[in-house]
């Protein structure tokens, strides 16, 4: 905007949203940790329980007992995210001449979000395991959970958002040019400038990937949070 002969006022903004699903394998079911003293237990009482059998050599085999198990959770399907971003930015500023000086000067406000959104795979540790316990999740089909298992596995399954993260950008500065006095080969000038920042982040994850709960998930995430300042002079002259 022509605000006179001399002055122009200027404005700028900018959104755009990016959304990206992605999966990768079924979640694993043990205990991998480096104790490794919390195994999963199939019951015996389970119906789905493993008969006698013969092993390869021709001795018999008799399971007995709880079982600990080590399986991966097909039935539960692929770990699945759907992570969405946004991204905004506006900036206001004004340049031209005042007197003998030549300035330019902005205000520019930028803010990224991000979320992070299970849909499918991941499971909570400590409902997987009261699942399990039930006895109707059968860990030995090849050819999917009957619909009463399916169901107490679809229990343990983690759903929604469990990620939110932002960080801002605030910013101003200012720069300026003059030409001071006149010298054999040309004129002596000078600009000056400066520049003040704030900038912020914040981090926050579910309180079940907080705790460490998502099996295979990796371990806890705690939360995050940061801002600092940042402020800038400089000056420079130019003698031809």
């Amino acid at each position: 905007f022509q605000l006179n002969a001399d002055n122009q006022l200027f404005g700028e903004y900018t959104y755009s949203e990016n959304k990206a699903t992605y999966a990768s394998s079924e979640t694993p079911i043990n205990d991998f940790s480096a104790a490794g003293d919390r195994p999963i237990i199939f019951p015996a009482s389970s119906k789905f329980y493993p008969a006698p059998f013969r092993r390869p050599d021709g001795s018999l085999a008799t399971p007995t007992g709880d079982l600990a198990i080590a399986w991966r959770g097909k039935d539960a399907g692929r770990r699945t995210d759907q992570a969405t971003s946004e991204q905004s930015r506006f900036v206001v500023g004004a340049k031209g001449s005042f007197g003998a000086w030549e300035y330019d000067t902005a205000f520019n406000h930028a803010e990224s979000k991000v979320s992070d959104r299970y849909t499918d795979g991941y499971l909570s540790e400590a409902r997987l395991r009261a699942a399990i316990l039930t006895g109707a999740v059968n860990v030995f089909t090849t050819s999917g959970q009957d619909a009463a298992g399916q169901a107490v596995l679809n229990t343990a399954k983690i759903l929604g958002e469990v990620r939110q993260s932002k960080g801002t950008v605030d910013s101003f500065d200012i720069k300026g040019s003059t030409e001071l006095l006149k010298l054999p080969a040309g004129m002596l000038s000078m600009a000056l400038g400066a520049e003040a920042r704030k900038e912020k982040f914040n981090d926050r994850p579910a309180a079940v990937l907080s705790s460490g709960d998502v099996l295979g998930g990796g371990g806890n995430y705690p939360g995050a949070s940061a801002d600092r300042k940042v402020t800038a002079f400089f000056a420079e002259f130019v003698a031809p």
